[in-house]
């Protein structure tokens, strides 16, 4: 008899605990904002201005979605690019994202493997003829 008269009283004190309920808790903290990262995309680590390490004179500038060529100072070429998963026409192709491995400039069907990209240096192989470009990132 007494054990079923402790049991409500016990059940009581446990309601009126001060931590919240563990659903309540995750509630709240997914109300917090965000904590700030850094942007580690491919297409984030593209953007900038990227000179040759074999010549000096070539220079490229990825801004947005541009892709500029310069020789010499002088701007020779400008296009749209993409980042896909494929080259065009390769299986795969067609899936733009910010993380594709492969640069292409649409209009002129022209496709770069990015073999690697940080913030000193460029890698990137042009699939048509398989040579491998190199440039250093420009303050």
């Amino acid at each position: 008899m007494t054990f079923r008269l402790l049991l409500p009283v016990v059940a009581l004190l446990g309601a009126c605990s001060s931590e919240p309920p563990p659903s309540a808790q995750a509630s709240r903290d997914t109300l917090r904002p965000p904590t700030p990262t850094a942007d580690t995309s491919t297409y984030a680590r593209l953007q900038g201005t990227w000179q040759s390490t074999e010549d000096p004179k070539s220079v490229i500038e990825l801004r947005g979605h541009r892709y500029i060529s310069y020789y010499e100072g002088v701007p020779l070429d400008t296009a749209a690019f993409i980042l896909d998963q494929a080259c065009p026409a390769e299986p795969g192709a067609g899936q733009p994202s910010n993380s594709g491995r492969y640069l292409v400039e649409p209009s002129e069907d022209m496709c770069w493997e990015v073999v690697g990209v940080d913030a000193q240096g460029l890698e990137l192989s042009y699939t048509a003829r398989g040579n491998t470009l190199n440039y250093r990132k420009m303050k």
